[in-house]
């Protein structure tokens, strides 16, 4: 009940019977005027018996006309005038003490009516202030409810930027440990490939040294044997072999400092040259300097030997194989 009213028509208080205070205190005050009027007509019927009384006392009192007739005699007509006029003061007193009293009645009547009503309005007014204070503090207090509603959801918004800002920074902070980390790392790869690099080219330097010192040993190894297997030819196989000698050694010094000034290319490119100078001065000579790919059955079949023949003529045996950069010959 008084779901669907404004907060000013909702009644003050309901109680378990549906009834509010004003609803009450509107049908005590509609008793209390029923008890008014009743004990005004209680008032009015007294004051008409009252009345009523008072003309029957006159009446008996009045001398009847028999008792006039038998005292004339006795009675002198100025008495007789004088007590007339008594009584008539009297009667006109007494009169006018009623009418008085009547009209001191009505006013009390009145007046009380009029207390009674002004009695009623004062208690309506202050009704009307109550129910009027009751929906200004409901108004209130639903203004101060949206105001609350309105602040708490503006310190939701203004958390809510926070939080998306803090987010935001965080993000960006993340995003720039991140990008600070890749270039660390590659950094880091960039040193780690120029080790390796510089590794490698050393390797490959220490590489090409040791072949060309181990080239320079086959070819002297070959050319002392060419010496022995031919004699008829020792002078120009030792010249050939001291002229492919001094290839190899000029080309390991060409092959050495291009190492030591080169990445892998120009230390590859060197090695090759130099296997290229020692493998012309080999064959000068009737000796092969072992490539990338040459196995003793291809050698051998190529220079019209068999497997054995090569294995004897450069001492290698069953359980060696070749060497890139090794001398070997065919004689």
């Amino acid at each position: 009940m008084g779901k669907d009213k404004k907060p000013w028509e909702q009644p003050i208080y309901e109680d378990e019977s549906g009834g509010s205070r004003s609803q009450k205190r509107k049908k005590k005050n509609e008793n209390s005027a029923f008890i008014s009027i009743l004990v005004i007509l209680l008032l009015a019927i007294a004051l008409v018996l009252v009345y009523m009384f008072n003309l029957s006392t006159k009446q008996t009192l009045a001398p009847k006309d028999d008792e006039i007739i038998i005292n004339k005699e006795a009675k002198s007509k100025p008495k007789d005038a004088e007590e007339e006029k008594k009584a008539k003061a009297e009667e006109e007193k007494k009169a006018k003490a009623e009418e008085e009293k009547k009209a001191k009645a009505e006013e009390e009547k009145k007046a009380k009516a009029e207390e009674e009503k002004k009695a009623k309005a004062e208690e309506e007014k202050k009704a009307k202030a109550k129910e009027e204070k009751k929906a200004k503090a409901e108004e209130e207090k639903k203004a101060k409810a949206e105001e609350e509603k309105k602040a708490k959801a503006e310190e939701e918004e203004q958390a809510k930027a926070t939080e998306e800002e803090q987010a935001k920074a965080a993000e960006e902070e993340q995003a720039k440990a991140a990008e600070e980390e890749q270039q660390k790392a590659a950094e880091e790869q960039a040193k780690a490939a120029e080790e390796e690099q510089a590794k490698l080219v050393e390797e490959q330097q220490k590489a090409a040294e040791q072949a060309a010192e181990e080239q320079a040993k086959a070819e002297k190894e070959a050319a002392d044997q060419a010496a022995k297997q031919a004699e008829t030819q020792a002078k120009e196989q030792a010249k050939a072999e001291k002229e492919a000698a001094k290839q190899a050694e000029e080309a390991a010094k060409q092959a050495e400092e291009a190492a030591k000034n080169a990445e892998k290319e120009a230390a590859d490119q060197a090695a090759q040259q130099a296997a290229q100078q020692a493998e012309q001065a080999a064959q000068q000579g009737g000796s092969h300097v072992i490539q990338p790919g040459d196995t003793v059955y291809s050698l051998a079949r190529k220079n019209g030997m068999t497997v054995e023949e090569f294995r004897a003529a450069n001492g290698i045996g069953t359980d060696n194989g070749l060497t890139v950069g090794q001398q070997v010959n065919f004689n």
